[in-house]
């Protein structure tokens, strides 16, 4: 017996309809892209050496957070810190 595509289950016996929806089938196809995308963006070296670059910023400016360093330290810390996010920005055209 033909179950119609618009029926959940059939109204004699009330089978479900084994049919797939297009809707279905979409989602699936979208979620397969974007999972392919972030895989692909994961081992991307460009963004491998960004996700480093920012670990070292903020490595860096924890450094600076240490209250026990005399003032002439802090300032060397702050320079550095500045330069690595200076030349992040120039690298990446983006902040860190």
């Amino acid at each position: 017996m033909v179950i119609s595509s618009h029926a959940a289950v059939c109204p004699h016996c009330g089978a479900r309809s084994t049919r797939t929806s297009y809707l279905m089938w979409i989602s699936i196809v979208i979620a397969l892209v974007f999972l392919g995308y972030t895989i692909q963006s994961a081992h991307d070296p460009v963004n491998q050496e960004k996700v480093i670059s920012r670990d070292v910023i903020n490595a860096c400016w924890n450094d600076y957070a240490n209250k026990s360093l005399d003032k002439t330290t802090k300032n060397f810390i702050a320079d550095t810190c500045n330069k690595l996010e200076a030349d992040f920005r120039s690298k990446y055209n983006e902040a860190p």
